[in-house]
């Protein structure tokens, strides 16, 4: 039997986690992942590749500096994560040339075709979320992040 301390202490403790927005988000986020990884799988990219090869897709070329701000990444990880797209042939960088140490990133044809492939793999990813939260609470979830996202670039 818990002593009363401990009953008070394990209360508060569940009420803080129940309650906890950074918690909550990171169990989701991992959720998330492994759902979207399951259905990536076969094209043999992760989600973010999948990200980073949609923004580059709906802008000819971006500057490193602007895609890591898109991605809401640092510019250091941004370079790790490029590397593997590099490699397989999916991204190129190319130094601007009134300015060599800004990047522009921009996808291959290569990559296009890989994007191409991916989405309706994607799409189902994003069937079985709003299969699970159901498709009104996904959309809310997507404006609110949205909302903060937004709100955060200004401040």
């Amino acid at each position: 039997m818990l002593s009363d301390d401990m009953a008070t202490k394990k209360a508060r403790t569940t009420r803080t986690t129940d309650l906890c927005y950074s918690l909550a988000t990171r169990q989701f986020s991992r959720l998330l992942g492994r759902i979207y990884q399951k259905h990536l799988d076969p094209v043999s990219i992760s989600a973010g590749d999948f990200a980073i090869m949609e923004f580059l897709s709906q802008n000819s070329e971006m500057t490193m500096n602007d895609l890591a701000g898109e991605l809401v990444m640092e510019r250091t990880t941004l370079v790790r994560t490029l590397k593997p797209l590099q490699a397989k042939g999916l991204v190129v960088t190319k130094p601007d040339p009134t300015e060599p140490r800004r990047l522009f990133i921009s996808l291959t044809s290569l990559g296009e075709a890989k994007r191409q492939e991916a989405l309706p793999h994607w799409a189902m990813a994003q069937g079985e979320v709003e299969q699970l939260i159901g498709k009104s609470v996904a959309e809310q979830l997507r404006n609110g992040i949205d909302t903060a996202l937004k709100a955060n670039r200004h401040s």
